[in-house]
């Protein structure tokens, strides 16, 4: 079996000889060993062993699709997931990635190859004999990669546009993305419906057993749901808004603390015999209070009832294995008529524009450039991993599965691609603002997050709904 050298050293740093070892740093365990230990002081880059050195903090890059990893990822990572199992270690999630200090002076000159099996468990295990087995046998079996056991979590990642937040109208807690606004078709192409595409984990929450499990379906949400079946036709319906409840008690706040802040503002200057302002300058923080008093009034009671839920995927697999998690979201008159899916523009060819509006949906491919936008974290970039990702999740009696999923590494410059109040997004292409996916779940401290290709959701919706999707003024093409 080839042997993948892991990094031996940085050409512009001396990096110790080191033997084979388990270490422990940055809320990790890696094997065979820690090349992470870089330690900054200011523009100071240097190697240290201590334990308390502030380190560099590590982070997600793409894997290389040449690598000989690449070749043999789809055969070797269940098996990984198999030797895991059978020794009991809970875990998140498993990526193949490049891992690398954050750092100008690594990224840049680093030539050795830093591709490693992460592995995401929400305790970290104790350095153990038997734990050293397990590593050992993962390194082997991949060839001779570095294996990093982390410490987080992943999980769902829950004015009407692309990317503003929704929730459900009896939910306080529920808080999502408006992925895109799409048409349903009947087979003589006339518009049966049209609909908000959002996540049915936000719509229908998953419900907490505890706080150090992951979050599954209720036994009532597991199922498909279509409004017009018999059995949804007795059930209330299910409304959503926009924004969500979490969204607006936040803004709510903000438009507090601004207000607080400038009315002590106003009392010092009319109090202060040292800070006097002069009468024009008093009448221009008037004319900001009164401002922000009237955004905050429009931008508090601003809102719609986007209208009840159409259908919906359940906690179910798509033919190829993949997680669904989709809902439409049927659009009421009283919602804000003009409804195109623009978004920012992030191809650097089309500078001019600010804006561009989302036409087709594409097959998502390894390496290419993607953004997203979000109602949590606005715009961020990344590039799909060539390799899938093993992603864990539960139903609702508690069984788990484990599904090869779509991952985003985010670039250098975020760190992380989605957060919570994120899902719902959809995944696009840079350069032609194609949808490729829609976001279900991601690392909750940073880092990679997880999508269901278009494909996969707009052949489910065809089946569930026995209606065709189409973007507004386009076909869709996937």
């Amino acid at each position: 079996m080839a042997y993948f050298t892991p990094i031996q050293k940085a050409p512009s740093l001396a990096l110790p000889r080191m033997e084979m070892a388990v270490s422990k740093s940055h809320n990790s365990v890696f094997y065979p060993l820690d090349f992470h230990r870089y330690a900054a002081d200011g523009d100071y880059l240097s190697w240290s062993a201590k334990r308390d050195a502030k380190l560099v903090p590590i982070r997600f890059f793409p894997a290389d699709s040449a690598h000989q990893v690449a070749k043999v990822w789809k055969k070797i990572a269940p098996s990984i997931v198999s030797l895991l199992d059978n020794h009991n270690v809970a875990f998140d999630a498993i990526d193949c990635a490049c891992r690398r200090q954050s750092c100008a002076d690594l990224t840049t000159d680093l030539s050795n190859d830093d591709h490693t099996v992460v592995i995401t468990v929400r305790t970290l295990p104790e350095i153990t004999p038997h734990l050293v087995k397990i590593l050992d046998k993962i390194h082997d079996i991949t060839g001779g990669l570095a294996v990093e056991v982390r410490q987080g979590r992943v999980s769902t990642l829950s004015l009407p546009q692309v990317g503003a937040s929704f929730g459900d109208f009896r939910n306080e807690k529920a808080n999502g993305t408006i992925g895109g606004f799409f048409n349903l078709l009947k087979k003589n192409g006339d518009i049966f419906a049209q609909c908000a595409l959002v996540s049915d984990h936000v719509v229908r929450p998953y419900v907490t057993i505890n706080a150090e499990e992951m979050p599954r379906p209720a036994a009532e949400n597991m199922q498909p749901y279509y409004h017009r079946t018999k059995q949804i036709k007795k059930l209330k319906p299910i409304y959503c808004t926009s924004p969500s409840q979490p969204r607006r008690w936040k803004m709510i706040s903000n438009y507090r603390k601004a207000m607080v802040q400038l009315a002590a503002e106003l009392i010092v200057c009319k109090t202060s015999s040292t800070d006097r302002l002069s009468k024009d300058e008093l009448q221009e923080l008037e004319k900001k209070k009164s401002a922000m008093q009237r955004a905050s009034t429009r931008d508090i009671n601003k809102g719609w009832m986007i209208g009840p839920l159409f259908a919906a995927s359940g906690y179910r697999l798509s033919p190829h294995r993949r997680r669904l998690d989709w809902a439409l979201v049927e659009i009421s008159q009283g919602f804000p008529s003009k409804r195109v899916n623009k978004v920012e523009n992030s191809n650097p060819q089309y500078s001019h524009r600010h804006t561009r509006q989302i036409l087709h949906a594409d097959k998502p491919l390894s390496n290419v450039g993607v953004y997203k936008q979000g109602a949590t974290t606005a715009t961020t970039t990344g590039v799909i991993n060539p390799l899938r990702s093993y992603v864990t999740s539960y139903d609702a009696d508690g069984n788990r599965t484990v599904t090869a999923e779509w991952c985003v590494i985010p670039d250098e410059e975020y760190e992380c691609f989605a957060q919570s109040g994120d899902s719902g997004a959809l995944v696009l292409a840079r350069d032609s603002a194609d949808a490729v996916g829609i976001i279900f779940a991601g690392h909750l401290d940073g880092g990679p997050a997880y999508f269901t290709s278009m494909q996969a959701v707009t052949s489910d919706i065809e089946e569930i709904t026995g209606l065709y999707i189409q973007f507004p003024g386009v076909h869709c093409n996937v």
